[in-house]
């Protein structure tokens, strides 16, 4: 600690010397040990004095002045130790005093200082919603352009429904409508009923049925949307590259019952995450189209329901969710839907969840919402797409298909329009849907340029 002191490293080195010199008279003494003995004999109270010197006085000194050196050290250390205690005692008093005066100048500001806050809080959140707005403007745009040509939907169904009458006219056919059906005859199911069923709930174990999957639809979707919103700006640019294509532009355009299917090349995404770009633009577009009138949007996120504990999981559940969805939408379209094919065998047949029956069920519900245009939304069927579900969504996927080619030759009021993406790409979708659009978004990291800003732009212009 005194290495910095010259003085003391002086004084050790003399002391240190004294103490060898001392060593050294000793060894040479003790190798004349005879000769010593008359030395003793001759000079007895002068004998050994000069080594005796050596031993005490010599070192004596030395140890003296390496003592006195070291007091005079630690005072110089107590001193300066004393001044800076002074001087921080001094430095003590102005911070007192400087905090003091930031205190009352706080005070002053303190008003301001909120406001500030308040306003950049309200840019930031002005910032962090303009993607979003800008998204939402877009689909709504798109969506007007549709809703203009709903008279043509209900002239087309009116034009079907007379072409239909003069068809059955030159038929031989069984008027069912016309038979007296037995007075015992169980009465119709009603919606909540059905959609009890179709949730797998015990008869008369919930009192709102209808609110309760209303709720389901809600949750999963808000669910979606937040978690797309931490996604970052490179990856949402996927959602920007989809809207400004021109395939899928012209499969939401359309007045045709199509089928488009993306793929994304998002090398980022990773097994373990719930959300993609595209997941969260799906649900983007089922909330923007939700709120149009005669638009009905089906939508499914296939990775949320992957756990095995999940009642909604694999092909079977998500035709469920599918179709409990139509059920909403027909309620908000007829007051009371017939729903007199479904008789005691059909509804167990669906209780067991036999696929054939369900598929039927989803049909003949959207025959009966007669016109409008029907969005269906599966994002991520390749979840389903390993050995424990892949058989059902083939039967599920193909008759999607079939029933887009059948509405479409049908020239009726009812357009449906099936919109498929994956994170990861599918391997079965040229199996289920030969004649679809294909659309690929390209990696992240080519579309960097590509941002909501220039989507604003798009818009604009």
């Amino acid at each position: 600690m005194y290495a910095w002191n010259e003085d003391i490293r002086e004084k050790t080195e003399d002391l240190y010397i004294a103490i060898l010199e001392a060593v050294e008279a000793i060894t040479n003494w003790l190798r004349h040990p005879i000769g010593e003995s008359f030395k003793c004999f001759l000079q007895q109270g002068d004998y050994g004095k000069d080594l005796e010197a050596k031993l005490t006085v010599n070192i004596q000194d030395k140890a003296n002045a390496f003592s006195a050196a070291v007091s005079s050290a630690l005072h110089a250390i107590v001193h300066t130790i004393h001044h800076n205690v002074l001087s921080v005692a001094e430095n003590v008093e102005k911070i007192d005093d400087g905090v003091a005066a930031v205190g009352r100048g706080v005070d002053e500001v303190r008003g301001d200082v909120t406001q500030g806050f308040s306003a950049v809080n309200g840019n930031i959140e002005a910032l962090g919603l303009r993607a979003l707005n800008s998204l939402e403007e877009y689909f709504y745009g798109l969506s007007k352009d549709v809703e203009w040509r709903f008279d043509m939907l209900e002239e087309r169904q009116r034009s079907w429904i007379e072409a239909s009458k003069r068809d059955l006219q030159n038929v031989n056919y069984v008027n069912f409508t016309a038979i007296v059906m037995p007075q015992c005859m169980q009465q119709a199911i009603t919606i909540p009923q059905l959609l009890a069923l179709l949730n797998q709930q015990p008869h008369g174990s919930s009192e709102y049925p209808f609110e309760q999957t209303l709720e389901r639809i809600r949750v999963e979707r808000d669910f979606v949307l937040f978690l797309g919103r931490s996604l970052s700006p490179s990856r949402q640019a996927t959602i920007s590259f989809v809207m400004q294509n021109s395939q899928f532009q012209q499969w939401f355009k359309s007045m045709n019952s199509q089928t488009l299917i993306i793929h994304s090349m998002d090398l980022d995404f990773g097994l373990s995450e719930i959300v993609s770009p595209l997941s969260y633009m799906c649900a983007m577009l089922s909330q923007a189209t939700a709120i149009r009138i005669h638009s009905y949007p089906l939508a499914f996120f296939c990775r949320l329901h992957i756990d095995s504990e999940d009642k909604a999981r694999g092909a079977k559940g998500m035709l469920r969710s599918l179709t409990a969805q139509v059920l909403i939408a027909l309620a908000h379209t007829q007051q009371h839907p017939d729903l007199s094919f479904l008789g005691y065998v059909e509804l167990q047949a669906i209780q067991a969840q036999d696929l054939p029956s369900m598929c039927r069920l989803f049909e003949e519900l959207l025959k009966r919402i007669r016109t409008g245009v029907i969005l269906c939304i599966l994002d991520g069927s390749a979840w389903f797409e390993n050995e424990g579900h892949a058989s059902d969504m083939h039967v599920v996927m193909q008759f999607f298909n079939s029933l887009v080619e059948a509405i479409e030759k049908s020239h009726s009021g009812l357009i449906f329009k099936i919109l498929l993406t994956n994170a990861l790409m599918s391997q079965y979708w040229r199996d289920w849907f030969p004649n679809g659009m294909e659309l690929c978004t390209p990696a992240s990291g080519v579309m960097e340029g590509i941002t909501f800003s220039s989507l604003a732009m798009f818009i604009k212009h």
